[in-house]
């Protein structure tokens, strides 16, 4: 789906006109730079938008001249103001807009404006409507976290009550979302207490046990011992954070969903066990697995274990495997395991992505990537030629993982290679890049990212 950002009437007269955007559904509206009273004529061209992204600096008078000729065949909605800080959010554009989106079936949501003013939406009959046929929904957040008072946390609790209002042992689902595939929470810090919160995401998960299929949902909800007996029986995907005293209850919840095909989990800090044992257990069915720990430990939580990689080998639906650890800690992964031994279990032929995030120069020197010499380089890195269907390979945050030599091997040796992630590799340079001759270097890597 191509994307047509509208900035001033010039560009896009310019869009219009331009037969490379001639199929764009997509329609940014950001930062108040869309003079919208100018643009009613072409917005209302013809043209049918599938879906509306809208950051500016709320409140806009603006949002509330978008036509409703234009909202009605809109089918994915964002909704988000990174700029709002402490002022109200207006009840009448989002009402405008969620009550004239009539095909709506995906909602993104800053949190901000789900907090401050969605529940009041929510009371508009045609937005209720609406959002009952809503398959994705999504509260965007920041990616450590979003730290809230009890004050939020209520806030965000009762609007989460008000979409999915389902009383204990009801058999009714008298909510407004009673059919996702897909519900995507972000990762909130309490202060105190959050058992509201926790009945919410309960209500919400139990409101749509029969049609969710994607779940991402962290921390705190993880503490709550009934999240073991929620089953979802469609569920393939799953992506979560859990504290150490949540990891029994994640253990019990894996052992319910069999039909997992999609897993991440980051320990963050310590993965016990008891977790891994499950993990391991399933692994045979999953076509993605993430991991993120500083460390491997036993069931109690205290002691540092080793990892036996092998079971790698016995997962043959694999495509996607991320290894994680933070980048701030710099002790050594004593008990990983090499990095040699961890690839040479990998199943090599299916791979299709593949990361190592977070490593440090210990790390290496220990013999992660090791520290090879100039001519060990063929030897070194031939496990990784045997990785012949990889298309993304990342080593984000791994220092001195990458220099000029194991550069030219990437774009020279792994041909299938579509996009490279590079970043902290002080000795690499446009010779290891672009070669050393014109003729060297890959024409297949499309997206590179370094830094």
């Amino acid at each position: 789906m191509k994307v047509a950002r509208q900035v001033s009437r010039s560009l896009l007269e310019t869009v219009e006109s331009n037969k490379r955007f001639k199929d764009a559904q997509v329609l940014l509206v950001t930062k108040g730079k869309c003079p919208l009273s100018e643009l009613n004529g072409l917005l209302g061209s013809g043209r049918i938008w599938r879906g509306i992204k809208i950051d500016v600096a709320f409140p806009s008078e603006d949002l509330m001249k978008i036509p409703g000729d234009i909202l009605k065949d809109v089918e994915f909605v964002c909704l988000e103001s990174k700029s709002l800080g402490e002022r109200p959010v207006p009840v009448l554009p989002l009402r405008h807009i969620l009550s004239s989106t009539t095909k709506i079936t995906r909602l993104l949501m800053g949190i901000q404006v789900f907090v401050k003013q969605l529940s009041n939406v929510i009371s508009c009959n045609e937005v209720q409507k609406n959002l009952q046929k809503l398959n994705h929904f999504e509260i965007l957040g920041h990616t450590n976290g979003i730290y809230v008072c009890d004050h939020v946390r209520d806030s965000i609790a009762k609007t989460l009550l008000q979409l999915a209002p389902l009383a204990e042992n009801d058999e009714v689902n008298t909510g407004i979302l009673k059919q996702l595939k897909s519900l995507h929470l972000p990762k909130v810090v309490f202060s105190q207490r959050k058992r509201n919160f926790q009945i919410a995401v309960m209500n919400v998960l139990r409101g749509n046990f029969q049609t969710l299929r994607k779940l991402t949902v962290h921390l705190d909800i993880w503490v709550n011992a009934e999240i073991t007996a929620v089953t979802l029986p469609h569920l393939t995907f799953l992506k979560v954070k859990v504290k150490v005293r949540g990891q029994d209850n994640l253990k019990g919840f894996l052992a319910n969903h069999p039909s997992l095909e999609e897993l991440d989990v980051s320990a963050e800090n310590k993965m016990k066990r008891s977790l891994w044992d499950v993990i391991k257990e399933r692994s045979a069915h999953f076509k993605k697995l993430h991991l993120e720990t500083k460390k491997f430990v036993d069931s109690e939580g205290k002691l540092e274990e080793r990892v036996d990689w092998t079971f790698l080998a016995g997962m043959t639906r694999l495509k996607d495997f991320a290894l994680v650890r933070p980048y701030e800690v710099n002790a050594k992964w004593l008990k990983f395991g090499s990095g040699g031994h961890i690839l040479d279990s990998l199943p090599k032929n299916q791979l299709e992505r593949l990361s190592f995030i977070g490593i440090s120069g210990r790390d290496i020197d220990k013999g992660f990537w090791s520290r090879w010499d100039a001519q060990d380089i063929p030897d070194k890195l031939e496990v990784l030629r045997g990785f012949r269907n990889l298309k993304r390979l990342s080593v984000r945050g791994c220092p001195k993982a990458v220099d000029d030599d194991v550069m030219q091997f990437f774009v020279a040796e792994m041909t299938s290679l579509e996009e490279l992630e590079v970043s902290k590799s002080l000795d690499l340079t446009d010779h290891g890049i672009f070669g050393r001759d014109s003729e060297d270097g890959s024409h297949s890597i499309r997206n590179l990212k370094g830094d």
